[in-house]
């Protein structure tokens, strides 16, 4: 079991010797969520941490509103007035320590067994309002669980109670489905979006790189309310109606800001399958209608100039395609188009086709004044054995990686192609090489991939025991991946049954039996009565 001073002492251990790798790596620590779990957890880890001359670059903290069996809409949508508070008893708890960022990296509507209400319209909104409020509070990162989780049903710990808003009689966490199935009921098919998936669309509209967030409120607690502005100066406000009989009717009042038409409004609620883009003459006159999204993104005054650095980039390959376990060079310089930044850090990253981060370059301490250059971030990186077209996005962020001045999400993208067919060694060894009948040998052999860009992929690495030019034979055939120089050895222990020799060549073939090698021995094995 775990104990919190334990744990706090492993947390520093691993951090020291990570960073006596790596200086530069970030690493956070596990906290809770205030009024969730043990009640000095916190207090403990971090004095702990302390008294041991090492604290954590950030910490981090998981948040389900909802334990299951007791979800209710209502009361979903209300859990979110819980976070102000939780992020306050967070920084108090923090402020011996110095400024540490929090990072909240799990967070959904229920703590296990999802049930009907994660896959309805009612978690869509609750995403919303759930995401924006940590960040408003405070939350440096907030990260929904997850975009692929599987089905629940109810006979898993499912709650359908069918006085849950939502249209299906299972759960899911993620943003999407994955297919799944269990006792009986399928999920839609792969990668068909969820309600929160649209409701994640409405926040990123909000919550884009290089905008602020600026206060907003509401009147009616019926209606929540959050609003960025973005980098060109224009104002960007997200609506929640959580009532899901009663439209409201809203009149956006911005202190300081021309709030006026036209305006293009996103709008995602009850009937939609889809987010809809729409325009807005009347600010003065905004309907929310029940159980929905709205955002609305008001233009810049005339006349105003956008404040803030900005940023291009170009990035160049030395290759749009290339082999796995060979070299892509990538070169990416950034040009500062607007405002002076200091100690900027540039990142440029590749994804792979599953859109997981693979590859990352970073140069930190960069400072730029306008209309400058940067110097070309050069690197050359190992193409894995995967194929399909990777993605490089390109980065400026601000010293400690809280501002994104710039985020150019297609900055390039190649392609890794199919690999070379393998080309294996295999050497045998015998535990004898005379014995009698009925005496179990030994057979052990390693195989190699010796072709520079070569790869077997969850072959078969079938080895025989060949008797009388295979008057009968037995053989033995583990599935293995081999990349260029890797070796693996494979033991296996047959009986011989006859007097005569065996031999033994191997066979490499792939998972359904395609044979892609033979490879012949001259390893023999005498067998007498």
């Amino acid at each position: 079991m775990r104990t919190t001073r334990g744990y706090a002492k492993e947390a520093v251990s691993f951090i020291q010797a990570m960073k006596a790798v790596d200086p530069s790596i970030r690493i956070g620590v596990d906290l809770i969520a205030p009024g969730t779990g043990e009640d000095d957890w916190n207090s403990t880890v971090l004095s702990t941490m302390q008294s041991l001359g090492v604290l954590p670059d950030f910490v981090i903290v998981h948040w389900y509103a909802q334990n299951p069996g007791g979800e209710t809409d209502a009361g979903l949508l209300s859990s979110t007035s819980q976070i102000p508070t939780m992020m306050d008893t967070l920084k108090q708890q923090l402020s011996s320590y110095g400024t540490i960022p929090v990072f909240v990296t799990e967070t959904n509507s229920v703590s296990y067994n999802p049930g009907r209400q994660s896959t309805s319209l009612v978690n869509a909104l609750f995403l919303d309002d759930d995401m924006a409020d940590w960040l408003e509070a405070g939350a440096q990162n907030v990260d929904w669980w997850d975009l692929h989780n599987g089905i629940v049903t109810q006979q898993d710990g499912a709650n359908i109670d069918p006085n849950l808003y939502g249209q299906y009689n299972y759960g899911d966490y993620g943003l999407l489905s994955n297919g799944s199935s269990g006792n009986g009921i399928s999920e839609l098919t792969a990668n068909t979006p969820f309600p929160t998936y649209y409701g994640y669309q409405m926040l990123a509209a909000v919550m884009v790189p290089g905008a602020t967030m600026i206060g907003a409120g509401s009147n009616n607690d019926m209606v929540a309310v959050h609003a960025t502005k973005l980098p060109n100066g224009a104002i960007d406000v997200m609506m929640i109606n959580k009532d899901p009989k009663q439209a409201y009717s809203v009149n956006l009042q911005a202190e300081g800001f021309a709030a006026q038409g036209p305006a293009l409004t996103l709008f995602y609620g009850q009937g939609s399958t889809a987010v809809t883009p729409g325009k807005l003459n009347d600010l003065q006159d905004v309907t929310l209608s029940p159980y929905s999204v709205t955002d609305v993104i008001i233009p810049a005054v005339p006349g105003h100039q956008p404040q803030g650095p900005q940023f291009t980039d170009k990035t160049t390959l030395a290759a749009s395609q290339v082999k796995p376990s060979a070299q892509e060079t990538l070169t990416t310089t950034f040009i500062d188009t607007r405002g002076a930044v200091k100690n900027a850090t540039l990142d440029v990253e590749i994804y792979n086709p599953s859109g997981q981060l693979v590859g990352q370059q970073v140069q930190p301490g960069v400072t730029f004044t306008p209309g400058q250059s940067s110097q070309p971030l050069t690197w050359n990186w190992t193409a894995p054995d995967s194929p399909g077209t990777y993605t490089v996005k390109a980065f400026v962020l601000s010293q400690d990686g809280t501002s994104v001045y710039a985020a150019d999400q297609s900055a390039g993208a190649f392609t890794v192609t199919q690999p070379d067919p393998p080309t294996i060694s295999a050497a045998v060894q015998l535990s004898a090489t005379t014995v009698k009948v009925g005496t179990p040998v030994t057979i052990t052999t390693t195989y190699t991939e010796t072709a520079p860009t070569g790869y077997l992929n969850n072959g078969l690495l079938v080895q025989y025991a060949v008797y009388n030019n295979w008057a009968s034979s037995q053989q033995s055939n583990p599935t293995a991946s081999l990349t260029p120089g890797q070796s693996v050895t494979e033991t296996w222990t047959f009986t011989p049954q006859q007097a005569g020799t065996y031999t033994f060549p191997e066979g490499i073939f792939t998972s359904g039996w395609q044979q892609l090698q033979w490879i012949n021995q001259n390893v023999t094995l005498t067998v007498t009565n």
